[in-house]
């Protein structure tokens, strides 16, 4: 979708593509006075005509995502919306009768996502334990991990707690092992760094397995209209692993990769395959920094102590000096930064680094680095981005705009949090929560992704969520305009974060996220108007409005074309 043109791009009525690209598009008359009327044309033409009730975009960008994790998670437990600790453990027991090798041999390792305590009722909120898990002797010896949903925190069984050292350490930096107030024993979760532990001791996944992952991630994102992901954490094996398929012409969708080194925030960047790389589909060339935890884990750094938790503030995964001099290590290597940040505490440290980091630059580039104009175009040429920009202080979000910092934001994290949100970090801090409209109109460019396995693969529930700001049932914890309404996206910016602005966050303005001719042939055909189901009139009624917000969410895509081949629906 052309940014320029008003959505206009959303109007064509066909597509023609030759050699996997784009070579013409426009009405049926004009289409028809070019190619004539036939589906295949016999010159290495292809024409895709739309019917009256569908929609063509370019392929939708998921600006920040897990491709390999999103696999396993999708062949694991299944925990997203357990109400109960109960229901955790049901799930589990299903999920292990289900799998005849698993069921039959005790020592494989279970693993599950989504978890979410605060919805816990026998735990009131607080974490679960090792003993919720051994208690039901389904479950009872089996080494048993599971993810939470934000993947800050593991819960892990009896079995796996025997398999650590002895002498794990009382305080982990950037981390914590969660300990029983009257023994001082490990309960069974661990945030952040000190999941390190239980990593140690899980199974690593092989080449089969990451196959496996990629091409039940791909099928997916294909079915969902994703044409391409950046990757927000690529380990070294997994940039080896893409690279080898992508050279062997074999990658399935787009990729846009950042190394995330092991151990978090280590420094990797002398490791075999960790350099600059642009294949066909796949392009190498982010560095993921991982500044604080998550909110739902108490783990976000916050400058004040958390509203329900007025002993906490969270944490940084890694202290500012040594954030400072990884990040100045990758820069120096070529890479793009991109910098988790949750916390308002982690997003002024992030921002502290990457102002001088960038007025650095612009003087060594023989401009004055004093100059905030010329530090701005320092930033338009390296494109750092902050992932998440979740909680931001007003004076950060003003900093985000006039520095023009990316701010790479995920619209379901605020439809899924919201329900909690206000009560943890309280009324005040809120206002500059799942800030956007805050961050555009402070001048930040923006994109948009989902962060899946945290959240579904489908970005029309992305594209939802920034508009409404309410949950799929259409309600939420305010008035029928959303919650803080104010801060919503309207149709045509969240369609632009899911394609031109993801485009231009990863360096792909000259081939992705547009239908202009020259560009690949990566584009979706959809039912529905979308410019109309997600646009308000003045005269709906509430049910309409409700009709029409969830015709939208549940956006059907008829096809899926990647380089020109039919990858998934009608033509395949």
């Amino acid at each position: 979708m052309d940014e320029s043109d008003g959505g206009r791009s959303l109007r064509a009525e066909c597509i023609v593509i030759g050699e996997g690209k784009i070579i013409g598009r426009g009405t049926r008359e004009e289409v028809r006075r070019e190619w004539g009327d036939l589906e295949t044309t016999g010159r290495g033409v292809r024409i895709f005509w739309l019917s009256k009730d569908e929609t063509v975009l370019p392929g939708l960008i998921d600006a920040h995502a897990h491709v390999l994790q999103q696999g396993e998670a999708a062949n694991s437990v299944d925990l997203v919306g357990a109400a109960s600790v109960a229901e955790v453990v049901e799930r589990i027991a299903a999920f292990v009768a289900a799998d005849p090798e698993v069921a039959k041999d005790r020592t494989k390792f279970v693993m599950g996502l989504g978890w979410d305590q605060t919805k816990f009722k026998e735990t009131g909120g607080d974490f679960p334990t090792a003993a919720h898990l051994e208690h039901d002797p389904r479950l009872a010896g089996r080494p048993i991990y599971l993810k939470r949903i934000d993947v800050h925190a593991l819960w892990v069984s009896p079995a796996v707690l025997v398999l650590l050292p002895p002498d794990l350490p009382e305080v982990v930096p950037g981390g914590q092992i969660v300990r029983d107030p009257t023994t001082g024993e490990p309960t069974g979760v661990f945030l952040d760094n000190a999941m390190d532990y239980i990593n140690a001791v899980i199974p690593p996944w092989t080449s089969s397995s990451r196959l496996r992952f990629l091409l039940s991630t791909s099928r997916s994102m294909l079915a969902h209209g994703l044409t391409g992901v950046h990757d927000a954490a690529l380990a070294p094996a997994d940039v080896r692993f893409l690279r080898d398929l992508d050279k062997d012409g074999k990658l399935p969708v787009r990729i846009y990769g950042m190394v995330g080194c092991v151990p978090t925030n280590s420094w990797c960047g002398d490791e075999e395959g960790v350099e600059t790389y642009e294949g066909e589909r796949l392009t190498v060339r982010a560095a993921k920094i991982f500044t604080d935890g998550a909110l739902g884990s108490w783990g976000a750094a916050m400058h004040e102590p958390y509203s329900d938790a007025p002993d906490k503030k969270g944490f940084l995964i890694t202290e500012e000096p040594e954030l400072r001099e990884l990040m100045g290590n990758w820069v120096s290597k070529g890479f793009q930064l991109a910098s988790h940040g949750i916390g308002d505490r982690a997003n002024t440290v992030v921002l502290d680094i990457y102002e001088s980091l960038l007025r650095n630059l612009t003087f060594t580039d023989g401009r004055d680095g004093t100059d905030i104009a010329e530090v701005r175009k320092t930033q338009e040429r390296v494109r750092w981005r902050v992932e998440h920009a979740q909680i931001m202080t007003p004076e950060d979000i003003e900093r985000m705009g006039r520095l023009g910092i990316i701010a790479s934001f995920q619209p379901t994290h605020a439809t899924s949090d919201m329900g909690y949100a206000e009560q943890r970090i309280g009324a005040e801090r809120i206002k500059g929560a799942y800030a956007w409209r805050s961050l555009l109109e402070s001048g930040a460019p923006f994109a948009l992704g989902s962060d899946f396995p945290v959240e579904l693969v489908n970005p029309f529930h992305g594209i939802y969520s920034a508009i409404t700001r309410k949950w799929p049932n259409g309600d939420s914890p305010h008035v029928a305009e959303g919650w803080y309404p104010r801060e919503r996206l309207t149709i045509l910016e969240a369609l632009r974060g899911f394609t031109t602005l993801a485009a231009y966050s990863s360096f792909s303005t000259s081939n992705q996220g547009m239908l202009r001719p020259s560009f690949p042939a990566d584009f979706i055909v959809v039912q529905g108007d979308l410019l109309e189901l997600g646009t308000e009139r003045m005269d709906e009624t509430a049910e309409e409005r409700r009709t029409r917000e969830r015709k939208l969410r549940e956006t059907e895509v008829r096809t899926t074309v990647v380089g020109g081949r039919v990858m998934h629906g009608k033509g395949l």
